[in-house]
Formats: C-alpha cells, structure tokens, sequence
C-alpha cells in the first residue's frame, strides 16, 4: 500500500536487490553440496520469481523452466476502487464497479533449475543417478506439463501454520518428478 511516489518506488527496488542478494546466498550453498545434474524447485510469487531465477543461475544453475502450480483458489489482495471512493462519498463510485488494482492470483511459480551436467544426460546419469524427469508415469500416460494442478489443501489443519503451506500431495509429486527411486 501506500502512496506511490519516488521514494516508495525506490524502497521496493532496493527491497527486491537485498532479496536477490540473500537468495543468491543460500543458492550458492545449495549450488555447492548437490550432485551435477540436480534440480532444485523453488516457489515463489509471480512478481519476484524472476529475481530468484537470476540469482540461482548466478549461483551456478542452469535455468530449465518455470511450472506453474495451479491452485485450488485464489484471493485478490489489491485495492477494491469502487469501494473505497464509496467510503470517501465520492459521487461516481458506481461507476468504477469490478475495477481493482490487481488480478485474483491462481497459481504460484515454481522455478526448475538444475546443477550442471557432466558432459550429456548419459554420463551424468551413470556418474551420478540424477539429472532427468519423469516425464511419463507409464507408457500409456501422456507427457507430464509444467502446469501442475489438481492438488488438494490438507485438511489436518497444517495449512494455518504458514501462508504457503504446500499440500504434501503436490510436494510428493515434485519428488518423484525429478529424484528416480
């Protein structure tokens, strides 16, 4: 919120550098200790995913894709115009129905990145036992997208504890998705 001047412009900026900063921080370490050919899955928002990308990639990753997960809902978060002039007693709030400063948000992005090869997929499989995925469950299934969805909250109450909590359906899927058995 707030006003949009200068100053709030350039607080988000230097808000976005410290967290592509301390995301390069942590990546460097992952970077450091998985086997070449690794993926790492990273959720973030719509708007800063972009920043995560660029720091895992200076970290040393290389970038493969964003999957999309689709959610069960999405609630916009923006500011209702019509609303807040009715609340100002502005004469013409009417005419600014279903107008808001933002889209409701339905999906979250992960980034894929993964650790370097060793030569090809071939070598770094054998030397490694990673670097591939599953992108078919059987030979009848049909290819795996980067949009995921269809995965339900849990209902044991541990989606109070966090405001991303992750269904542990969605997290299995990621697992078997990239790490063989």
């Amino acid at each position: 919120g707030g006003v949009r001047n200068e100053r709030w412009y350039e607080k988000s900026r230097k808000n976005i550098r410290e967290y592509r900063e301390w995301s390069f921080s942590w990546a460097s370490q992952l970077h450091r200790v998985l086997r070449p050919g690794a993926y790492c899955m990273v959720f973030n928002s719509t708007r800063t995913i972009a920043h995560v990308q660029v720091a895992l990639e200076d970290a040393g990753f290389y970038a493969r894709d964003i999957l999309v997960y689709r959610r069960h809902a999405g609630i916009p978060k923006g500011l209702n115009i019509s609303k807040k002039l009715q609340s100002m007693n502005d004469p013409n709030w009417d005419a600014w129905k279903g107008w808001h400063s933002c889209l409701r948000n339905e999906w979250e992005a992960i980034c894929l990145v993964q650790k370097p090869l060793i030569g090809d997929y071939i070598e770094t499989l054998k030397e490694t036992g990673v670097g591939l995925l599953r992108a078919q469950t059987s030979e009848d299934s049909g290819f795996e997208s980067n949009i995921i969805e269809g995965f339900k909250r849990d209902k044991d109450g541990s989606s109070d504890i966090h405001c991303t909590v992750k269904p542990r359906s969605l997290i299995k899927y990621l697992i078997e998705l990239a790490v063989p058995s």
